[in-house]
């Protein structure tokens, strides 16, 4: 069975074909700004479909399946699948800049899934169609990302380690005395870095709810410290950091406020409809960029900060129509390369909308999505993240917040699920329980235990019928399985034969495999190099 792939460029008709069993591949220059390039995919075997920022693998056949990428959004990559998530067919280019539109729909009268891929810009590119049955979606996207990106850059050591954020935990309410009050303890639970989210460059305190949230961003764009909040600021900065803390400092360099200076001087930079009190940054007006990221650059460097957390950078979606993928390289470069030109080790936290492999030699660590309260949720967004930048690369959790009357085995969840990634927290420290502190404590010790193995070693998805049901991390000697379908732990233990296994049970079930059991939200350990 071959697939006709068509490759229209201005008056320019290409054909080719792409056979079972192969990986096909294809060079292509583009002509006029745009390709076009469509097939038909025979629907044999195709039960599901996974693209980056799913947060899942869909077992669905949707009538249409829509996504867009660019430099600051997604990655142009579309993997069909059976139910055994065996690869029926991927489609993808190495275009990674450019703003390119995917699009795929039912035909029921052929039996096809239909497929238009729309790329902007002159740039040639390669597309690739890989049509091996014998592999798992798993291995194909993990073999295009090596295509696209050999070698991996380096991080710096802080990217690892634990991050203690404000957000969840107090909102726009945060202050340098509230700060102060909680780090000595945050320091001792085992965490080495701080972000001050969301309300350190404002006078207003308030906390996130459906009246404020219609005008939350009024302020923002003109990245001042509060001098009412933080008194004294870089002295501040300065006592967390003897502490023994790295500081980052929440930013968003696309939103101007209505109520900031820079957007009563400048409306003109901005573009769309009000949302939350806020524009948005028209990335094409290069006067803009450059004041920007100057200043966001300044404030780092002025107070000695250790980073930025940068926010929203996706917050103008790709469109194949009106192209910002490589304007917005031009923002992030200058934001990177300053911060780093500054202090070369500096952590540079990117969200999961833009955690893909363009934002690889431009950030430190890639964040899952906002999860408050919802720990399976973060299992799946750091099981997406994993997914889509693999091994080697320091992916956090999005920072785990439960309510002060929590059961214990919830907070264990909470905990677990982390481990997939860099544990994050965000919660009053100064009022949890003892025995949450206790299961926090636990944790971030054990992370530290199998730091090396975490952060470096294989991970692998084990799916259910849904989602994903495992996520292993392994290398020669030990595996560290977290599970959250307990119907999976045979194949867990099939795979972690001859070597010693941490088993993390976020299921609702008591989990036995030889000598080992544990119970719901508890951890067990098992040496099989000696069964």
């Amino acid at each position: 069975m071959k697939i006709d792939v068509n490759v229209l460029s201005g008056k320019v008709d290409t054909n080719y074909d792409a056979f079972n069993g192969v990986v096909n591949t294809f060079s292509i220059t583009p002509e006029a700004g745009k390709t076009v390039i469509t097939m038909a995919i025979p629907m044999v075997d195709i039960h599901g479909f996974w693209y980056c920022n799913m947060n899942t693998s869909q077992l669905q056949l949707m009538w249409k399946v829509d996504f867009t990428s660019a430099f600051n959004h997604g990655m142009p990559y579309l993997a069909f699948f059976n139910l055994e998530r065996q690869l029926t067919c991927a489609i993808a280019t190495d275009n990674l800049t450019d703003d390119t539109a995917f699009s795929a729909k039912l035909n029921q009268q052929e039996c096809t899934y239909d497929i238009k891929i729309v790329v902007t810009g002159n740039q040639p590119f390669t597309l690739t169609v890989d049509r091996r049955y014998e592999i798992s979606f798993q291995q194909s996207v993990a073999e295009w990302r090596k295509s696209v990106m050999p070698e991996l850059p380096e991080f710096p050591a802080g990217a690892w380690e634990p991050v203690f954020c404000t957000w969840y935990a107090v909102h726009g309410e945060v202050t340098a005395k509230w700060v102060e009050s909680q780090m000595r303890k945050v320091k001792a639970l085992g965490f080495s870095t701080l972000i001050v989210d969301d309300g350190w460059c404002y006078d207003e305190s308030k906390r996130v709810t459906p009246e404020t949230l219609v005008n939350w961003y009024n302020r923002i764009g003109d990245w001042e410290i509060s001098e009412v909040k933080f008194p004294d600021f870089k002295e501040h900065v300065k006592r967390v950091q003897d502490i023994g803390l790295k500081y980052l400092l929440w930013v968003a360099p696309h939103f101007f406020g209505v109520d900031s200076e820079l957007y009563r001087q400048h409306p003109e930079w901005t573009i769309g409809n009000l949302h939350e009190g806020c524009s948005h940054l028209n990335i094409k007006c290069r006067d803009a960029v450059d004041l920007i990221s100057e200043k966001l650059v300044k404030l780092a460097s002025d107070n000695n900060l250790d980073g930025l957390k940068i926010d929203f950078i996706d917050v103008v979606s790709p469109s194949a129509e009106d192209p910002i993928g490589r304007d917005n390289r031009v923002l992030i470069e200058k934001l990177s390369n300053g911060l780093r030109g500054n202090a070369p080790d500096s952590l540079i936290e990117f969200r999961q909308g833009y955690a893909t492999l363009s934002m690889l030699p431009y950030a430190t660590q890639f964040r899952a999505g906002d999860v408050p309260f919802d720990w399976m949720m973060n299992f799946r967004r750091l099981v997406d993240l994993r997914l889509a930048l693999g091994d080697g690369v320091p992916v956090h959790a999005d920072p785990a917040y439960w309510s002060p009357d929590e059961y214990p085995v919830n907070v264990a969840r909470h905990m677990m699920v982390m481990f997939l990634g860099v544990p994050m927290l965000s919660m009053d420290v100064n009022t949890m329980p003892a025995e949450h502190l206790a299961i926090v404590k636990f944790y971030l010790d054990l992370y530290r235990e199998k730091q090396s193995l975490l952060n470096y070693g294989h991970w692998s998805i084990i799916f259910s019928s849904g989602n994903a049901g495992v996520a292993m991390v392994e290398n020669e000697n030990e595996m560290l399985a977290v599970i959250m379908d307990g119907s999976l732990l045979p194949k867990v233990g099939q795979a972690s034969a001859g070597r010693k296994l941490t088993l993390l049970n976020v299921s609702a079930d008591t989990l036995r495999l030889n000598e080992c059991e544990a119970a719901p939200g508890d951890t067990a350990f098992l040496d099989s190099s000696k069964v």
